[in-house]
Formats: structure tokens, C-alpha cells, sequence
């Protein structure tokens, strides 16, 4: 289903651009940090109604594939940090969102471990 609507994006190499606004501040709390990848961002979305599941994770993997920022990362470069951004992310290659059905559950909005 995911090959059907997610177009080939061209590939090309990764890009290295200047840092924005905030990311100097991300970069230095990544260079403190006692573990690597220490920064991550999560979300969260609730459903009601019925969910395709395959329709969903289609469209998350296509969303995350065009955000390229999302795969971005960090480089020393002569002129300092600088971000890697890659050019060649494609849906197909994603892994599937995890989805958890919560409609059977009492009380579906409990907080749960794991």
C-alpha cells in the first residue's frame, strides 16, 4: 500500500547546513549529555473512531519521510557544529509507527508501562 502512494523521492546526497535559532542550544545540551541521542522529541495523538491501520501508518511514514529535518543530525565541521541533513529518506524504509488499541481498555486513558 505504502509503494502505491509514497513517490520515489530522487536520491541525492545529504546536505550540510548552518544551524537555526534553537539548535545551538540542542547541540550543547547533546555534547553535556551522559547518554548519546539524549534528546527526543515524542508524540502523541489520540483516534476515536475506526482507524485503517495500514492507511495511518502509510501516512506517518510518508510524513516523517518528507520532514526531512527529523533525520537531521549533527557535524563538526572546520566552521563548528553544523547540521547533516540527508536527502534520500524514503517512506518504504521507515519502520511502522507503533499502534496501540486502546478501545477495549476500562479506562482507556490510565497510564500504562511499556
Amino acid at each position: 500500500m505504502l509503494a502505491d502512494i509514497a513517490p520515489e523521492r530522487p536520491l541525492a546526497a545529504a546536505q550540510t547546513l548552518p544551524l537555526v535559532a534553537a539548535q545551538p542550544g540542542i547541540w550543547m545540551a547533546e555534547q553535556l549529555a551522559a547518554a548519546a541521542n539524549a534528546y527526543v522529541v515524542a508524540q502523541y495523538v489520540e483516534l476515536n473512531g475506526r482507524v485503517d491501520v495500514a492507511c495511518f501508518s502509510a501516512a506517518v511514514r510518508l510524513g516523517l519521510a518528507e520532514a526531512d529535518l527529523v533525520h537531521a543530525h549533527f557535524v563538526e565541521t572546520e566552521e563548528g557544529p553544523a547540521q547533516l541533513v540527508p536527502n534520500n529518506v524514503q517512506a518504504v524504509d521507515l519502520p511502522e509507527p507503533d499502534f496501540i488499541d486502546l478501545t477495549g481498555e476500562a479506562d482507556p486513558v490510565a497510564p500504562r508501562s511499556g
